[in-house]
């Protein structure tokens, strides 16, 4: 069985992820998520406005819609790099391979694990989106999965990007 790792913050999820999940999910038998989290639990801000669970939440939404079956795990930022890839190490099996569109994310454990690097095929990160929700922009909307617009409104995620 070919296990991927797919990892991001996920503030939000847009709908560049869920591209690339679709196309994860055509290539292999088991997708494993990574959230990576701020090292403090507390730390919610323009950069991270969504708590750990709440992105858990909307992965789980998106992932049922698409019918995409992936274990969620948490990777939180120790702040030691070193430490930091050490714990992840523990938590994914040695043969897997890392999926990224992120180029540090595969120079960084490509020396442990095999990587393959994910075309965007969606012009989209969601440092924009985080910037169209702050400035009331409905345009944030058609890049997100539908059936998570209203938990990010729900969440006051516009304010919560006001600090």
């Amino acid at each position: 069985m070919k296990t991927a790792v797919f990892m991001g913050r996920f503030q939000p999820l847009h709908n560049g992820h869920v591209q690339a999940l679709k196309e994860i999910s055509r290539k292999f038998d088991k997708i494993i998520i990574v959230i990576g989290t701020p090292k403090n639990k507390r730390d919610i801000d323009s950069r991270n406005p969504l708590t750990t669970n709440e992105r858990i939440l909307l992965l789980k939404k998106a992932l049922k819609e698409l019918n995409i079956h992936a274990r969620i795990i948490i990777q939180r930022d120790v702040g030691i790099e070193k430490v930091w890839k050490r714990e992840l190490l523990q938590k994914i099996p040695k043969k897997s391979v890392i999926v990224s569109g992120n180029q540090d994310v595969l120079n960084f454990l490509g020396k442990s694990h095999q990587t393959i690097s994910i075309k965007k095929k969606i012009p989209i990160n969601a440092t924009m989106i985080r910037k169209w929700i702050r400035s009331d922009s409905g345009k944030w909307k058609k890049f997100v999965p539908k059936k998570t617009i209203p938990l990010l409104m729900k969440w006051k995620t516009r304010e919560r990007l006001h600090g």
